[in-house]
């Protein structure tokens, strides 16, 4: 059976790793964490040491022959998980293609969110007025929350013994990709429309392994000034 190691960035701060951090936990991959944490003196030569990208999240995979491979880029890491596990995605086509285009859209998209909330689990912020009704954010927050609505619209009409909340009814590789921002939403205190969208929240942070998330990010101690004093 092959080995495997996430090179990760701090828990709090970044969004990418814990994207494949969640994923690689909720099927139980047999994994050691090597964690680098920014803004520490030479780690990002360290990281340049392990991913070809220079950029991690990246899953080291190592066969039993010896041979080992890299899989850098959360999404591309996602969908090697999906592969060995397929409940990680919907079981019929048509809601695994929504899945994946949902999440290929937070992967590309959403670089106001982005820009004005900076990941971090355990604060609790608020954006000034001038920031918060800028058009393109709103847009930006507005569009989420559809996304939102639209995946649990499906999974209610399609409903089943399987629905634990999430936007297709179980965990997914959507709900990695989105997790995060939920995680901004609450941090900055945005205000959410939407009820499909409120209840999806709920969903998120009752969930135990999102609870243990936000208590390790509480436990690093290591803390970033630019993302503190926003």
């Amino acid at each position: 059976m092959p080995s495997y190691t996430l090179y990760s960035l701090n828990k709090n701060y970044s969004s990418w790793s814990i994207r494949a951090l969640l994923a690689a936990r909720y099927v139980n991959l047999p994994m050691e964490v090597c964690m680098f944490y920014m803004d520490e003196p030479g780690f990002k030569q360290e990281i340049q040491k392990v991913s070809p990208s220079s950029k991690v999240p990246a899953l080291k995979v190592t066969e039993d022959s010896g041979h080992s491979y890299i899989i850098w880029d959360s999404f591309a890491i996602l969908e090697y998980l999906a592969e060995l596990y397929p409940e990680l995605y919907p079981r019929d086509v048509e809601s695994r293609a929504f899945a994946r285009s949902v999440s290929a859209e937070m992967h590309s998209g959403f670089t106001k969110v982005r820009e004005v909330m900076p990941h971090n689990i355990r604060a609790r912020k608020q954006l000034s007025s001038e920031t918060l009704n800028d058009p393109t954010l709103q847009n930006e927050i507005r569009r989420i929350e559809k996304i939102w609505e639209e995946c649990r619209l499906r999974t209610l009409k399609n409903s089943s013994d399987e629905d634990e909340g999430f936007l297709f009814g179980k965990f997914t590789v959507a709900d990695a990709m989105y997790i995060p921002i939920c995680n901004r939403f609450r941090t900055y205190n945005i205000p959410i429309e939407n009820e499909h969208a409120k209840k999806y929240m709920e969903t998120v942070f009752n969930w135990s392994l999102c609870k243990e998330l936000e208590q390790e990010s509480k436990d690093e101690g290591h803390t970033i000034a630019a993302y503190e004093n926003i």
